[in-house]
């Protein structure tokens, strides 16, 4: 019993940590993923270059191999003696990578990162949140997974010849009438919501309580709904 009431004391005891920061030596990256509540911010300049804030490195683990990046905020340990607190990561590439997921509560975004690029992959899921500024660049290919809760919200100039989206259980996206999209092939179910409000043409089906808006001007090219789903105009 005097052991633990002197641990307690210790833990009430302690001093308040100041974040630190920690850099990371990185490459070329084709895969990133961000999980478990870690806070980010991703850019594109002339370096390849990470750096977390956290009170401790005990607090997030890193993993970097075969070009794939991973940053995920650790659970807490000894019980509720010690949890983690924020983990902010800032990571500058050079190049875009070709895919990314962000999962588990995290929260950041990307921008200046497109600029002519073929691809690029996206998955956001439970709860997390990805904001893309496209930064008047352009994409050839994109593809979006959005899920259980998931928000990806797009916005400034973009240009998409092609995005093939789907969102599902209660997810939402939205781009608004600057991210012009020449086709979109959507497929949105289980109460998800998406507003492809630069949209030239859409495609797909939308089910299960869903909700699709588009614009005035969006051509739609077999595109069906059923099970409660709706489809609407933007109101833009």
């Amino acid at each position: 019993m005097k052991i633990m009431t002197l641990i307690l004391m210790g833990a009430f005891s302690a001093p308040l940590l100041s974040p630190k920061t920690y850099s990371y030596e990185i490459k070329e990256i084709e895969f990133l993923k961000i999980s478990a509540g870690v806070e980010f911010a991703v850019r594109c300049g002339n370096m390849n270059k990470l750096e977390i804030s956290a009170d401790s490195k005990d607090d997030f683990r890193v993993s970097y191999k075969n070009e794939k990046l991973e940053i995920t905020r650790r659970g807490s340990f000894l019980g509720w003696l010690h949890s983690p607190g924020n983990v902010t990561a800032e990571l500058t590439l050079q190049n875009l990578p070709q895919s990314m997921r962000v999962s588990a509560g995290s929260a950041g975004g990307m921008k200046n990162c497109f600029k002519n690029e073929e691809s690029f992959s996206l998955s956001v899921s439970s709860g997390s949140s990805f904001l893309l500024d496209g930064g008047s660049g352009s994409l050839d290919q994109l593809e979006v997974n959005v899920s259980s809760g998931g928000t990806v919200e797009m916005r400034e100039s973009f240009h998409i010849n092609r995005m093939e989206l789907e969102a599902t259980s209660g997810s939402t996206f939205e781009a608004g009438t600057k991210v012009v999209v020449e086709e979109a092939a959507v497929k949105i179910s289980s109460g998800a919501s998406a507003e492809i409000c630069g949209a030239l043409t859409v495609s797909g089906r939308a089910s299960s309580g869903s909700d699709v808006k588009v614009s005035d001007n969006t051509m739609i090219n077999g595109f069906s709904t059923n099970s409660g789903a709706s489809y609407s105009n933007c109101r833009y």
